[in-house]
Parts: structure tokens; sequence; C-alpha cells
């Protein structure tokens, strides 16, 4: 979510790749994500999917969203990029970042493993994933 070389007194350990971009604003056109002149929208942006996304207050705080398919809909429910855009706003986001979505939206917290995409029947459809971004609290005494 920064373009900027870190601060001189910071060394970069790890970075994600991902995208767009959904605050402070959403850049799916600018990444090259959608080009509406040639009808191009390699992430279905205006259509309801499963979606994940990772954002950071002002605070300095982490967001992690999962935004699942319900079982009993799965060709007409999930969320769109503009509406995530508009939920991690809502959730105290300053800064957000579009992350894999479809079959690739899961979440894995406290030992169960929560899958965001459902088949017609409504069963859910597990994928295995090639990369995580793992979020891990530092306990201080």
């Amino acid at each position: 979510m920064h373009n900027e070389s870190p601060p001189a007194n910071c060394r970069l350990v790890d970075a994600i790749g991902a995208g767009p971009r959904l605050l402070p604003k959403l850049t799916s056109v600018p990444e090259g994500f959608v080009d509406n002149a040639k009808g191009r929208d390699a992430l279905l942006s205006k259509q309801l999917n499963a979606r994940t996304a990772v954002g950071i207050t002002s605070e300095g705080s982490i967001i992690l969203v999962m935004v699942a398919q319900k079982p009993s809909k799965p060709k007409n429910s999930g969320i769109s990029l503009v509406q995530l855009a508009d939920l991690m706003k809502k959730l105290g986001a300053s800064a957000a970042m579009n992350l894999d979505g479809g079959s690739s939206s899961s979440l894995y917290y406290n030992g169960k493993a929560f899958y965001g995409k459902f088949d017609l029947q409504g069963n859910p459809i597990k994928r295995k994933v090639k990369s995580v971004l793992l979020v891990q609290e530092n306990v201080r005494n």
C-alpha cells in the first residue's frame, strides 16, 4: 500500500503484491485491472463475488476482511470492489488493498478454515492457495 521508499531508520523485510488499491481511492483503472475502452475487467470488479482485503487504520491497526458468498445463493452473493472499498472505509481503514477473490478467498483463524466461494450445491470450494498473508499479534510483557 506504499510506493515510496522505507524511512531511513526502517528496513523493508517483506512485501506482498495484490491489488487494486481500495483506499484512499479505488485504483483498478490506473493499475490496469480495468480498461473501460477495451471492455476489459480482469477482476469482474462490478460483479458480486467472494473477496478479501487488508487495510490499516490511521492509528496503525490492521483490518483483515473476507466477504463470502451465501451457500444458498452462490451466483447472486458476495461483494463488488466498490462495495468492498466502502466496507473497508466503514470499518475504519484509511488505506486498503484488494487481495485475491473468488475461489482463492479463504481465511484461517483459531484453527478453523473459512471459505468464500461456494458451488451451485452450496458446498465450499476448497482450493489450495499458493501464498498467504500471516498476521500475528506480538505479545508484550
